[in-house]
């Protein structure tokens, strides 16, 4: 190692140094500034109004034609194209309608909200305009030749226990991990200024 490179790993060491100080001497202002930023990140997480998530599953229905024509087999009509159903039905009900990964006649419908029953009656009425949609298209397959298998819903609505939003330890993490980060800052400008004005 040369005197030049020597040097320049004095300066390094001091300047850690005289960091690693500064942090020490103002290590009660960073306490505070971290203590400050907790509490209003606990405050904000436990007194923001909690966001429960519901989901309910509906088994699109189809039309199986019996009949042989050309020597045709069997024809299945769904009563709805999924893709476009997904859209009508998030426009119609407010739900956000999505297709489960590995199915091609199921539908998801979801929906945020602070109060778990408003989110039941909303799936509930969601379901139900699909499932009025449907009955009326399978009116126009009724005959002795057509068997018809109705839009229905897979299980129960499901309402999680917990809520989705706000994710409390998260937000005080956030919180703390800020308040570090600002806390030193703060430490270096307070130091700053204390030297500008010594001089």
């Amino acid at each position: 190692m040369n005197h030049e490179q020597h040097i320049r790993v004095q300066e390094d060491e001091i300047d850690l140094h005289e960091l690693w100080t500064i942090l020490v001497k103002r290590k009660v202002t960073i306490f505070i500034v971290i203590v400050i930023s907790s509490l209003i990140a606990t405050t904000f997480a436990w007194t923001t109004v909690p966001i429960y998530n519901g989901s309910i599953l509906l088994e699109v229905g189809e039309v199986v034609n019996n009949q042989v024509i050309n020597n045709q087999p069997t024809t299945i009509y769904s009563f709805d194209n999924i893709n476009n159903l997904k859209e009508i039905t998030t426009q119609a009900t407010g739900t956000d309608a999505t297709i489960p990964n590995g199915t091609s006649n199921v539908l998801k419908l979801s929906i945020e909200s602070s109060n778990p029953s408003e989110i039941k009656t909303k799936l509930e009425n969601a379901a139900q305009f699909i499932i009025a949609r449907h009955q009326e298209k399978a009116k126009l397959y009724r005959n002795d030749n057509s068997k018809i298998r109705m839009t229905q819903v897979i299980g129960d609505i499901q309402i999680e226990s917990d809520s989705i939003k706000p994710k409390k330890q998260l937000i005080v993490g956030v919180g703390i991990i800020s308040g570090l980060i600002l806390g030193i800052f703060l430490a270096f400008f307070l130091e700053f200024i204390g030297t500008r004005r010594n001089r």
